[in-house]
């Protein structure tokens, strides 16, 4: 099943014109406002960026097209980077692979005849997917469309909304290791509009040019084999509670959807093998595979604080560094009351162990939203596994943050004896020598310090390993 989420959006920008271009766009596309119809070139630091209208149109969600390549004089298609990153309203714009924004083509695509096989859009670079060529004609990827992108932009610019939009070269370092001028090529920016209808028939056929989406059957019933595991004994010895209390958990799968896209053979149960707080939790095993993406989605949305700007997800996966596997991201999505959604991104499940994975929203994007929130789904997604892995989901916990200024210390009154003003200890005044004697025994050491008031004598003779084993002795005086 598809999400109901209304999906997102993509944006553009550039620098210095070149000759004018006729432009085409994709004939699902309505209400089709031309943006910038000539070709720009947009290179490191030469953002282009333009302030736009959004085309009117109820129920209509807003959507962009455009071509974009890397221009390399005698290329075609030859090599591809991740290097067009797209802002609205100085928002980057970031794929939701269950849900796709790029309308037009798969997430993912196999290169060099199957030896490489990357996806669309990489978060780490906050960009997409750009082929090297010299003209926008190729077809390396196989898509038909390796240069024009079709995004929805439903959540972030609603009908008839102003919003601001911007093109960056993702990767600035790039023209200096080719050697060569290497702009960023993009013509024919288009803004319009597309139906509900058309977006999830658009989003279905991405989907199944990737070889489709997969109902995963959840086992909801615990091995009655599997032996119950020990809670973390941090927790255990503390006497830790859960706080702030989980809004959702995944204790009772019964009603829960699983999706899973690509090629991965996925299984979804309960299970009591690893605990955290509750009896059981939920666990993912993934093969080997090349590429993997998994939804979770509840039997019904699950209300939130409508104040809510983070996530606590507590997760334990089975990532080892050098096992050739990719470390697997975690999305959590929240929608709203119209359905328009916010992905809080928990980053990548590098432990092995029980851990509190945090994803935040930006406050422009929750501002955007209309209450009541519901949690509406949770994304695992992953590159290439060279052997199977696990993750086990336990709960999920909304919350506004409470984000206080630090408290500024009570300023520390002067130094006492023998403490100075820079707080340091004082150095030895004029006319005192210090030297250091080996015992006889050669197991301990006599500090002496001589000055014309007397002889201060620290001796180190270790034996109980304590303060004991230290004495002190001033001139001829008793022995401390």
């Amino acid at each position: 099943m598809m999400g109901l989420c209304r999906e997102r959006a993509w944006v553009l920008a550039a620098g210095c014109l070149v000759p004018a271009c006729l432009w085409a766009q994709p004939a699902e596309l309505q209400n089709a406002t031309p943006v910038q119809t000539e070709e720009i070139l947009v290179r490191p630091g030469q953002d282009w960026s333009g302030n736009l209208q959004a085309p009117e149109g109820d129920g209509q969600h807003v959507a962009l097209w455009l071509e974009a390549r890397l221009h390399l004089e005698g290329s075609k298609g030859g090599g591809c980077n991740w290097l067009l990153r797209i802002f609205i309203d100085d928002q980057a714009l970031s794929e939701t692979f269950a849900r796709p924004r790029l309308l037009n083509k798969p997430p993912f695509f196999d290169f060099a005849d199957g030896k490489y096989h990357f996806s669309w859009f990489r978060r780490a670079y906050s960009a997409w997917m750009t082929m090297f060529a010299d003209t926008y004609e190729v077809d390396t990827a196989g898509t038909g469309q390796d240069t024009g992108f079709l995004f929805d932009l439903s959540d972030y610019v609603q009908p008839g909304q102003a919003f601001g939009l911007r093109i960056e070269y993702a990767q600035p370092n790039l023209p200096s290791v080719l050697k060569k001028d290497a702009p960023l090529a993009v013509r024919n920016i288009v803004v319009g509009t597309l139906s509900a209808e058309v977006v999830q028939q658009l989003r279905e056929k991405a989907l199944s040019g990737d070889g489709g989406s997969r109902q995963v059957d959840i086992q909801v019933s615990v091995d009655p084999d599997e032996p119950p595991g020990e809670q973390p004994y941090e927790i255990a010895w503390a006497g830790r509670v859960e706080d702030p209390p989980a809004q959702v958990s995944f204790e009772d799968l019964t009603g829960w959807q699983a999706t899973t896209f690509g090629n991965a053979e996925v299984s979804v149960t309960a299970s009591r093998a690893e605990r955290i707080w509750r009896e059981q939790v939920a666990k993912v095993s993934v093969g080997e595979c090349s590429n993997f993406l998994l939804e979770l989605t509840p039997p019904e949305p699950i209300l939130i604080p409508a104040n809510a700007d983070a996530v606590n997800c507590w997760v334990r996966s089975s990532y080892r560094q050098g096992t050739g596997n990719t470390p697997a991201e975690l999305t959590v999505t929240v929608a709203d009351s119209r359905g328009v959604c916010v992905d809080l991104n928990c980053g990548l499940l590098r432990g092995n162990y029980w851990e509190m994975r945090q994803g935040i929203a930006r406050a422009e994007r929750l501002g955007k939203l209309r209450p009541p929130l519901y949690f509406h789904s949770l994304t695992l997604t992953s590159g290439k596994l060279a052997k199977p892995t696990t993750t086990y989901l336990e709960s999920l916990a909304f919350f506004k943050r409470e984000r206080r200024p630090y408290a500024s210390p009570a300023k520390i009154g002067p130094p006492t004896f023998p403490t100075t003003e820079d707080n340091m200890l004082p150095p030895a005044p004029e006319g005192c020598t210090v030297t250091v004697q080996q015992s006889e025994d050669d197991h301990g050491a006599t500090f002496i310090s001589t000055s014309p008031e007397g002889t201060l004598r620290y001796t180190v003779q270790p034996a109980d390993g304590g303060l004991s084993d230290v004495t002190a002795q001033f001139g001829e005086g008793p022995v401390f």
